[in-house]
């Protein structure tokens, strides 16, 4: 199995780790790897790629890695953001980076209407779910404002996928519900 590295083993500026990522991501595509594993999960078959994945959260840290692995193996990405936690300028980043164009829809996945039409108007294949907020203290003092965004959201967003026959999805969530892990990276096999 290939390998795409998500954290760099020394600190790096974030355009040096999305160029690192492009250049793995390019050397798995072409050793014609039958999957390859990046944050946590497994994309299979990068010799073929899917035809369309959307990428909730894709501006953010871990979205916008995602979207440069998915892109520079042979993908077409379209990243689904609100920018509450991001820059818009990351997408123009991620072509530039990725020498390949990124479809780009500003919006929130508690809109209803708005996914209907993303789906609607593309031939969405598989949805990679990154949006939602994240920080730990915030979300024991402000509860209700984190179910809204993250469980509300999620659900809005497997109804517009089932309503459009989209029946992949890969989930994203914080490692921190597993505590403080003997090992760093937590894999699948040390759960």
């Amino acid at each position: 199995m290939s390998c795409i590295c998500a954290l760099p083993e020394t600190p790096q500026s974030s355009d040096v780790m999305l160029r690192q990522i492009a250049n793995n991501a390019r050397n798995i595509y072409a050793s014609r790897a039958s999957s390859a594993w990046l944050f946590g999960y497994t994309i299979k078959s990068l010799r073929h790629p899917m035809a369309h994945l959307l990428v909730t959260g894709g501006c953010g840290y871990i979205g916008a890695h995602t979207c440069v692995a998915l892109l520079t193996a042979g993908h077409q990405v379209t990243a689904f953001d609100n920018l509450s936690n991001s820059r818009r300028d990351v997408v123009d980043r991620i072509s530039e980076i990725t020498r390949h164009a990124l479809s780009f829809v500003e919006g929130d996945v508690r809109d209803a209407d708005l996914l209907r039409r993303v789906f609607s108007e593309n031939e969405i294949d598989a949805v990679i779910h990154f949006a939602g907020l994240k920080a730990v203290g915030e979300s024991v003092s402000q509860p209700l404002r984190y179910y809204e965004w993250n469980v509300a959201g999620t659900i809005t967003l497997c109804q517009a996928m089932a309503d459009a026959n989209v029946k992949t999805l890969i989930f994203s969530s914080s490692a921190t519900v597993y505590g403080d892990p003997a090992t760093v990276p937590i894999t699948g096999s040390t759960l």
